[in-house]
C-alpha cells in the first residue's frame, strides 16, 4: 500500500498521542512513546502535557522515584526517559556499538576495568569524582572530555533523582543501574525496533538508525527478531515499515493544535522529517550548529511556528512567531491558557500574542 502524505502523518500523529490525548499514566506512555528527549529538564513534562489528559509533575516525578522511568544518556548519545523495565535491554543496545568503538580507542578495556567500574558507581557519584577515577583506570589513552562516554560504554549509567524532576538544573550524579539485561545483539536490537516502530512507525531502517544514533547495519540485524511487520510504501517511493494492523486514521479527521516542547522526539525520530515539518520550517526549528530544536506547535498535525513564554508579575504570557502562513484554530487560545497554568501556576492573569507572519520562512 502506497501511503499518501496526509495518511503518513495521521498514522504518526496517531500514534504518538497528537491526534487524542490519552488518559494513561505517565509511565505507561513513556513506555508506549519509547523514551522523551531529556536534554532540557521540563521537556519530558510537557512532551506529557501535549499527549496526556492528566499530565502532572508529580506523576512523572514518583516515576522517577520508584525507578518506573529512569533518566540515562541513549539514543544519540543524549540524554532521555525511558521505562525502567525497558532500560536494560535499551542500555545495552547502545552500550554493545559504544563499547566497539571505544575498545578500539582503549585496548586495555576488559571485563575486569568493566567491573572496577560498576562497584566505583554501585552508589552515585558526580561526573567529576568519575572522570578523576576513570581518568586513573585508562592512563591517557583518551582525553579528559571523553572518560565519561568510556565509562557509559563499560557499564549502564543512570542519572538518579532529582535528576529529572521538574525543572531541576542541579549538577547530576551517575550510579550503575545493576539489573541484567534478558536480551543482548539483534534479539535486544529486534525488541527496541519493535517499540520504535509502535512509537515512531511507518519508518524505515535508516530513519530508526538516525534516530538511535546506530548504524543501518546493526538496525538491520534486529529486523528478524522484532516479530510480523507491515511493508508500505511512503509517499516519495521508500519502503516503510509498521507494526500491523496499526491504526489508520481517515485523511478528513481533524487534528488538534498542540504545543509541543524543545527537542520534542516527534521532530526527530526520522531522516526525513517531512511528515510533520517542511524543510525550509526545519532550518528554523532545528540549529544545523548546535543541534538545539525549539519549542514549536502544530497546526493541523504540522509544525507551523515556535513559541515562548513567561511570567511577569502575576500575569503569564504566550507567544507564537509563526513560520508559515496558518490560520490559528479555535483550539488555540484553551491550549495556550493549559500550557501557562501548567509552567507558571501562581499566575493570575493568561494571556496570549501571535506574531504577525513575515511571508518568509527561511532564516
Amino acid at each position: 500500500m502506497r501511503l499518501t502524505e496526509r495518511r503518513l502523518t495521521l498514522r504518526y500523529l496517531e500514534r504518538q498521542l497528537l491526534l487524542a490525548r490519552s488518559p494513561m499514566g505517565s509511565g505507561q506512555a513513556v513506555r508506549l512513546l519509547l523514551g522523551l528527549q531529556a536534554q532540557y529538564s521540563p521537556s519530558p513534562y510537557l512532551a506529557l502535557l501535549a499527549r496526556l489528559d492528566g499530565a502532572s509533575t508529580t506523576g512523572l516525578e514518583d516515576c522517577l522515584r520508584d525507578a518506573t522511568v529512569v533518566k540515562s544518556t541513549l539514543m544519540r548519545g543524549t540524554l532521555h526517559l525511558v521505562a525502567g523495565a525497558d532500560y536494560p535491554v535499551w542500555g545495552e543496545i547502545w552500550r554493545e556499538q559504544a563499547t566497539e568503538h571505544w575498545s578500539r580507542r582503549c585496548p586495555g578495556l576488559d571485563e575486569k576495568t568493566a567491573a572496577a567500574v560498576a562497584e566505583f558507581t554501585r552508589e552515585p557519584r558526580e561526573r567529576e569524582e568519575l572522570r578523576a577515577f576513570m581518568g586513573e583506570l585508562t592512563g591517557d589513552a583518551v582525553t579528559p572530555r571523553e572518560l565519561l562516554h568510556v565509562a557509559r560504554a563499560l557499564v549502564p549509567l543512570v542519572q538518579p533523582p532529582p535528576s529529572g524532576f521538574w525543572r531541576h538544573h542541579g549538577k547530576a550524579s551517575l550510579q550503575c543501574h545493576r539489573e541484567p539485561p534478558e536480551l543482548v545483539g539483534p534479539a535486544a536490537m529486534g525488541r527496541w525496533l519493535r517499540a520504535y516502530l509502535t512509537a515512531y512507525g511507518p519508518a524505515g531502517l535508516r530513519d530508526a538508525a538516525k534516530f538511535a544514533g546506530l548504524t543501518v547495519g546493526r538496525v538491520r540485524a534486529g529486523l528478524p527478531y522484532a516479530g510480523p511487520v507491515e511493508r508500505l510504501e511512503g509517499p516519495d517511493g521508500r519502503d516503510l515499515l509498521d507494526v500491523p494492523d496499526a491504526m489508520d486514521p481517515d485523511e478528513g479527521v481533524r487534528v488538534p493544535f498542540r504545543l509541543l516542547p524543545k527537542w520534542d522526539s516527534a521532530l526527530l525520530a526520522h531522516t526525513d522529517r517531512g511528515r510533520i515539518m517542511d524543510p525550509e520550517v526545519q532550518r528554523r526549528v532545528v540549529n544545523r550548529s548546535n543541534g538545539d530544536v525549539a519549542a514549536t506547535y502544530l497546526v493541523d498535525g504540522r509544525v507551523a511556528g515556535t513559541w515562548s513564554a513567561g511570567e511577569k508579575g502575576s500575569a503569564a504570557r504566550l507567544v507564537l512567531t509563526p513560520l508559515v502562513r496558518a490560520e490559528l484554530p479555535d483550539d488555540a487560545e484553551p491550549e495556550g491558557v493549559r500550557l501557562l497554568r501548567f509552567l507558571h501556576p501562581r499566575a493570575a492573569r493568561h494571556s496570549g500574542e501571535a506574531a504577525p507572519f513575515d511571508g518568509d520562512p527561511l532564516p
